[in-house]
């Protein structure tokens, strides 16, 4: 890194908010790299990609993989309609988890609310523990957990996201590691324009 790099602040887009684990890889990276960056969150892939071809971002942070559910499909649609170049590919430990507000308990909740590919990782929890919980998709883990916090889908609402998120969103951390297989890593490109 030369000193240019140590004194300007690399701007990282990814496709979330914040806790979410792109939050999470994004900080990451920064840190294996010893980078100085801001984090600019783009809730979703679509508008992430088109910050990184607009150079409104220097970098992204995306979610390509997880070990559990396969390929993450809006990154590779992304990939594919964007003209971008893979920097560097890495794995994170990804441990969802179920938050809601305080004194809310699980017997108590009916209704979760979570990001597609979160959901994929818990289908045999969420069929073995909640078989009558209404299950809502939602566009990010993190804003999931923000929006329950605030009421948005009622006071028996969970969240599935990130423990960070439980701090974050001042949210009672329910049950930890609820993905079906506890070895659950999810594979992040750091990408660039072309």
């Amino acid at each position: 890194m030369n000193f240019i790099d140590t004194i300007c602040k690399m701007k990282i887009g990814i496709p979330g908010t914040a806790g979410s684990f792109s939050q999470q890889a994004a900080q990451l990276y920064s840190d294996k790299h010893n980078l100085n960056t801001s984090i600019e969150f783009l809730l979703s892939f679509e508008p992430t990609f088109q910050a990184l071809v607009n150079k409104e971002i220097d970098l992204a942070i995306v979610p390509v993989y997880n070990s559990t559910m396969g390929l993450v499909r809006p990154a590779m649609e992304a990939l594919a309609a964007y003209s971008c170049s893979i920097i560097e590919i890495f794995d994170m430990d990804i441990a969802q988890c179920l938050l809601a507000q305080h004194g809310v308990t699980k017997s108590m909740i009916t209704t979760i609310v979570s990001q597609q590919p979160a959901l994929n990782q818990c289908p045999q929890y969420l069929k073995n523990d909640f078989p009558n919980a209404q299950i809502i998709q939602y566009i990010d883990t993190a804003q999931a957990a923000h929006d329950v916090a605030q009421g948005k889908f009622g006071p028996y609402a969970a969240a599935i996201a990130s423990a960070q998120c439980a701090q974050l969103y001042d949210l009672d951390l329910v049950e930890e590691g609820v993905q079906d297989l506890k070895k659950n890593v999810t594979s992040f490109l750091a990408i660039k324009a072309i």
